[in-house]
């Protein structure tokens, strides 16, 4: 009867254990998940600039010296991310790390985006430049023109837009829009809604009549286009 027990016992320390490592690494997988969910570009060159004047050393992944693909893995492994560990699978396998967005051209570049050379890669900024561990002489540098490496890494190169980053420009454009939308001109969704369903005089006068009672707090001008916009005149 005490083996019994005692066999019991043991098999229900195990499984408690057992469970408690597989939620301690369900946990901690969904906060590296999370972490990725959550990143943006902004936050991408924040961090590698934080790498700037650090020494170029071959195949270092740093913290304290880095190559031209060590200082992208770094960099992106920062927040969560598992990036190729030589610059040569960035060329040859581009969409395990995201989505080639142009080649040869920064027209389409956003701030987080890697470029990418046949034995070269670096992080975009803005403005046809990037930053990157350039050689042993420099160092990891800010502000270099991605077209300044044709002579070394060749004219081709590509842009890859990496998974899952969020491009802050277009979210602050999106939030000042809707922050306009709903701030300045302050028609509910329920006058949106009703108003894209206007079938009769008596439902227009009540669109009108939901649309005066909101704009008293603002000026003509400002509800005007709103209202133009949804097909009445003010």
């Amino acid at each position: 009867m005490e083996k019994s027990v005692s066999i019991v016992l043991s098999l229900i320390i195990m499984f408690s254990v057992l469970f408690g490592a597989q939620s301690t690494a369900s946990a901690k997988e969904a906060e590296k998940s999370a972490q990725v969910l959550s990143v943006s570009n902004d936050d991408i060159i924040k961090f590698a600039k934080k790498q700037l004047g650090k020494p170029y050393r071959s195949c270092a992944k740093g913290p304290d010296a880095f190559d031209c693909s060590g200082l992208v893995y770094y960099v992106y492994g920062h927040f969560g991310y598992k990036m190729p560990a030589s610059s040569s699978e960035y060329w040859s396998n581009p969409s395990s790390v995201g989505k080639v967005v142009a080649t040869s051209s920064t027209k389409k570049a956003k701030a987080g985006d890697i470029i990418s050379w046949r034995n070269h890669v670096a992080i975009y900024t803005k403005n046809g430049k990037c930053i990157e561990a350039l050689n042993y002489s420099r160092g990891v540098i800010d502000d270099f023109p991605v077209e300044a490496h044709a002579s070394g890494n060749g004219s081709t190169y590509r842009v890859i837009r990496v998974k899952g980053v969020k491009d802050v420009q277009s979210l602050k454009k999106y939030y000042n829009f809707n922050k306009k939308s709903k701030n300045v001109y302050n028609v509910s969704e329920k006058c949106l809604t009703a108003s894209s369903k206007v079938n009769s005089i008596d439902a227009e006068k009540s669109v009108k009549k939901d649309i005066d009672e909101t704009a008293v707090r603002f000026t003509n001008h400002s509800v005007a286009p709103r209202i133009e916009s949804i097909g009445f005149t003010a």
